[in-house]
């Protein structure tokens, strides 16, 4: 095989745009079938490069497993089959058995999850959700969303006053974290992080987890905002620094709203 010379590899390099960070080499290539881009990494350059030269022509992971690039496309099992298949899996993968009872193995696996959605090798399934999601919310499937344990907390405490309070306030496809009715009033209790509080972000930093610039967030919230106010409910943001920094202070802030 014939050694490539120095100026072929820098075009190589800026082919793939390989590129040396976090201690590692980063390149990227095309996936024939899906045009999406996916990542490549090694510890040496040489390597990052004969692997993505060596594998261009390969699918994507999400591409490599459906239709008909897929070992089992147009096949079924038999009934025989799936008799031998519970038969053998009596016992197996149980209690203490399971590879995931182990904490070491589920951090593994829930490592490698999280570095596949950082490359973007899983968008075509974070796409999937999030249209799935926002179906369900249309439809009125999704009613409830989770209650973080500061909700939970400043809820209990405006009951305690004889409050009514409602979680998880609709509006259209919209919810709000909390409803007091007496007060008409919304409350969005808000992240610092997953709504980059203006205190702490500037503006064009991206949001890794929703893959949003700090901007888009704040015009995003914005317009909750306003469509609760010309809905005609009063409207009040809790940030999660200033909540664990004076609750009490925050607490006062929504009984002084009128």
């Amino acid at each position: 095989m014939k050694r490539r010379s120095k100026k072929e590899l820098k075009e190589e390099e800026a082919l793939y745009k390989a590129k040396y960070e976090n201690n590692k080499w980063v390149g990227f290539r095309i996936c024939p079938e899906c045009n999406n881009e996916i990542i490549h990494f090694a510890k040496e350059r040489f390597v990052l490069l004969r692997t993505i030269r060596n594998s261009k022509n390969l699918h994507c992971a999400s591409c490599n497993k459906s239709g008909k690039n897929n070992h089992f496309f147009g096949k079924k099992h038999s009934q025989e089959s799936k008799e031998k298949q519970s038969i053998n899996r009596i016992g197996k993968a149980c209690g203490e058995n399971n590879a995931m009872a182990n904490p070491k193995n589920r951090l593994k696996v829930s490592m490698g999850i999280k570095a596949r959605y950082d490359s973007g090798d899983l968008d075509f399934l974070k796409k999937i959700q999030s249209e799935n999601a926002k179906r369900n919310q249309e439809l009125g499937l999704l009613k409830y969303a989770p209650i973080s344990k500061p909700e939970k907390q400043i809820k209990n405490t405006l009951e305690k006053l004889g409050f009514i309070v409602e979680h998880q306030f609709s509006i259209k496809s919209l919810h709000y974290d909390l409803f007091i009715k007496e007060k008409n009033l919304l409350i969005e209790y808000n992240g610092d992080y997953w709504h980059c509080n203006p205190k702490k972000y500037a503006p064009d930093y991206l949001n890794k987890k929703k893959n949003m610039k700090a901007k888009e967030l704040w015009k995003q919230d914005e317009n909750k905002k306003n469509i609760a106010l010309k809905s005609g409910y009063n409207f009040l943001v809790i940030w999660e620094s200033d909540y664990k920094k004076n609750k009490e202070f925050e607490i006062n802030k929504i009984l002084n709203t009128k």
